[in-house]
């Protein structure tokens, strides 16, 4: 299966759209252990949203995911990763209106969030469509004392090559995301996330 949707088609689908943004997002960057209190030492979550971070020499990357299939409000607290936010920028990746965000072949929606809208000091609110994800990119922030000691030193820094995130050629195994049972569309990036660990 292609990541970009039928073998031929050009237009990014949902996935696609998520390895290009985190191809330009995360090369240089390690994981972040957000703490063992969560379900996985890479990740927050709680019943309505998973969080994941990554650091770089002088940027944070946040990923927001929600994982229900209903609209919600979150808040997400940076203070423990930051004690200035630097320059944000905020991306929205979701289903374009109508159309189901669980299938892979779903149309997906980009946008920008402008960060005076949803960032209030270090805590960012944001409204969440169904399985809609949150990219934040925090550009020369000032690193709290405390994130040295969550990046995960013992993991190698993520490195995406540029032809992982072509449009054409970006793969996965076979039938993952044509035969997903409607599961490949944004649902299926959301299980992704942590394989990030294996580039």
């Amino acid at each position: 299966a292609n990541l970009s949707g039928d073998e031929g088609v050009i237009e990014l689908r949902i996935p696609g759209e998520m390895f290009r943004m985190m191809g330009k997002s995360l090369p240089g960057t390690k994981v972040v252990d957000l703490g063992h209190r969560f379900t996985s030492e890479t990740e927050a979550s709680d019943t309505q949203m998973d969080v994941h971070a990554f650091k770089g020499d002088d940027k944070l990357v946040a990923y927001i995911a929600s994982t229900t299939d209903h609209s919600s409000s979150q808040n997400v607290d940076f203070s423990k990763l930051l004690g200035q936010t630097g320059k944000v920028t905020i991306t929205r990746l979701g289903a374009v209106e109508g159309q189901n965000p669980g299938f892979h072949q779903t149309v997906p929606e980009v946008s920008s969030i402008d960060p005076d809208d949803v960032l209030d000091g270090s805590t960012l609110t944001v409204e969440l469509a169904p399985y809609e994800i949150i990219e934040v990119v925090f550009d020369d922030p000032e690193f709290s004392s405390e994130l040295t000691t969550m990046t995960l030193t013992c993991l190698p820094i993520v490195h995406i090559a540029e032809t992982e995130v072509n449009d054409s050629e970006q793969q996965v195994n076979d039938g993952a995301l044509e035969d997903d049972g409607g599961a490949g569309g944004l649902v299926g990036v959301l299980a992704m996330l942590p394989m990030l660990l294996l580039f």
